[in-house]
C-alpha cells in the first residue's frame, strides 16, 4: 500500500510464467465509499492473451468478496480501444464520458468511465 494524499494506493505486479508482464493497481481507494480506481499497464508481448483481464478478476475477487471494496472504476480515453474492451471484458458498465479528462503530451482526451459494483 502507498499512500496517496489521504487515500491508499495498492500497487502489483503481474507475472507471466517466469516474467514481469505489468501491473494492476488500484490507483485511488476511497474506503469512505468502498470505492477504488483501477489501473493497469501491460507490457505488448504480453498483450492479447487475457492476462490483464484475468488480474483485474482476480483483484475484484478478493476486495470484492472480502467486501472491502463494493464498487470498481476504470477509466480510460475514448479512442483506447484495447482499454475499453478490456473493462466490458471484466464486466464493467459504461456510465459516461468525461470530457477532456485526461492530458498526454500536452494533449486533451475525453475518458470513458466504467464501474462495477458487487453486492
Amino acid at each position: 500500500m502507498i499512500d496517496n494524499q489521504n487515500e491508499k494506493a495498492l500497487i502489483l505486479f503481474i507475472k507471466y510464467k517466469t516474467k514481469i508482464a505489468g501491473v494492476v493497481s488500484f490507483n485511488i481507494i476511497d474506503h469512505a465509499n468502498k470505492t477504488a480506481y483501477i489501473g493497469y499497464w501491460l507490457g505488448a508481448n504480453f498483450q492479447g492473451k487475457g492476462i490483464v483481464t484475468n488480474a483485474i478478476n482476480k483483484l475484484i475477487q478478493e476486495y470484492g468478496d472480502s467486501g472491502v471494496i463494493k464498487r470498481f472504476v476504470i477509466k480510460c480515453i475514448v479512442d483506447n480501444k484495447k482499454s475499453n474492451a478490456t473493462a466490458l471484458r471484466c464486466g464493467f458498465t459504461l456510465e459516461g464520458v468525461l470530457q477532456k479528462a485526461e492530458i498526454l503530451n500536452g494533449v486533451s482526451y475525453d475518458q470513458n468511465i466504467y464501474s462495477k459494483v458487487i453486492g
